[in-house]
Parts: structure tokens; sequence; C-alpha cells
């Protein structure tokens, strides 16, 4: 199962990884900012993976899909949905960079941190699970009345 939870993780996070990638990749010139930019965007699945190792990467992997998704939602709205302002424009430009930058700190700051919560909420709640459950069977198993 832990070497399930490690491949999901690095699916999802080389995944995203790839997506950020992909909305770089038509742009010719990558100048310092942009390579910034691009390294800023990769950090949460970064984070994610490296986090993996230290605990269950089936909690971490809550974190990086968390943030493929939003990533995912934010690019729909940015590049395919967004016609509202002309694609010149100087709003255009400035509303793309100001929600790019905001969804890369909300999946950094907000988004790994709630959903590796999350998931470390749901393994101490599936621990204590398994735990009463074996409770109940050394209870049964010995006669003596359950708790």
């Amino acid at each position: 199962m832990r070497k399930l939870s490690y491949v999901l993780l690095y699916t999802v996070s080389i995944s995203g990884i790839f997506l950020e990638i992909s909305i770089f990749s038509p742009i010719g010139n990558i100048n310092v900012f942009l390579a910034v930019y691009l390294l800023w965007s990769c950090l949460p699945y970064v984070v994610c993976i490296v986090a993996g190792h230290f605990s269950k990467p089936v909690i971490t992997l809550f974190g990086a899909a968390a943030v493929l998704a939003h990533n995912v939602i934010v690019f729909r709205d940015v590049f395919l949905a967004s016609s509202s302002l002309p694609a010149g424009s100087d709003a255009f430009l400035d509303m793309l960079l100001l929600l790019l930058l905001y969804a890369r700190a909300v999946n950094l700051f907000i988004l790994v941190p709630a959903a590796i919560f999350i998931g470390w909420l749901g393994d101490e709640s599936a621990r204590e699970v398994e735990a009463g459950i074996e409770r109940w069977r050394r209870c049964q198993g010995q006669g003596e009345p359950a708790d």
C-alpha cells in the first residue's frame, strides 16, 4: 500500500509540474522572472513530495491532488474561459498576472497545509477505528464484555 501511495503521489505531482511547464512552453523567451515564477509554481508539488517522505505519502497525496485540481481550474479560468477582457489589453495582463500569482500563493500557503491536515485527520480516525475493531475482537475472543 505504501508503494502505491508513493506512485500516486509522484504521478499527481509530476502531472502538475508538467501542467506548469505546458503553460510556459508557448513562450519563446524565458527570462529570469518567468524562470522564478515556474519554480514558484512547482514548489507546492515539491513540498508534497518531500513531506511524503517524512510522513505517510497518502496524507500528502491529498495536498498534491488539491493543488493539481486548483491549478486546472485556474488554468481553465485564465486561459480558456476569460472572454470578458480583450487579450492584448493591459487590464487583461494585470488580471492574468494577479490571478496566477495569487493562485500560486493560495496553493502553497492554504491548500497544501489544509489538505495535508485533512489527510492527517483521516489517517488518525482510520487508526482509531482499526484500534477499536482490534479491541472488540480481543474482547470477543476472551469472552469479556466490550468497552
